[in-house]
């Protein structure tokens, strides 16, 4: 009976583990809000989101700030409605 009980411990314990391990692929940030021009950027490492703006010119500031926090330079991707998306670039290793 321990033994099963020892194995139950074993396995809840590794599922633990790996539910740790899984929350630190989210990577995710809480909105950056531009205090000069009010846009809004929300993304991590790879992209960002710059809301209520069809201009991309007002937002590559905001999204460059973004990226470079992670060492990475902001690429426009696409635009959606008043949405300005970019991806961070990795910056080319000389």
């Amino acid at each position: 009976m321990w033994a099963m009980g020892d194995a139950m411990i074993r396995i809840d314990f590794a599922l633990f583990c790996a539910a740790i391990a899984l929350t630190g692929c989210i990577t995710s940030s809480e909105p950056q809000v531009d205090a000069q021009s009010g846009l809004r950027a929300t993304g991590n490492e790879t992209s960002v989101v710059i809301e209520s703006t069809e201009d991309t010119a007002k937002a590559f500031p905001l999204a460059e700030r973004h990226c470079a926090n992670f060492g990475r330079y902001a690429h426009f991707s696409r635009e959606e409605g008043s949405r300005q998306i970019f991806d961070c670039e990795k910056r080319a290793t000389q």
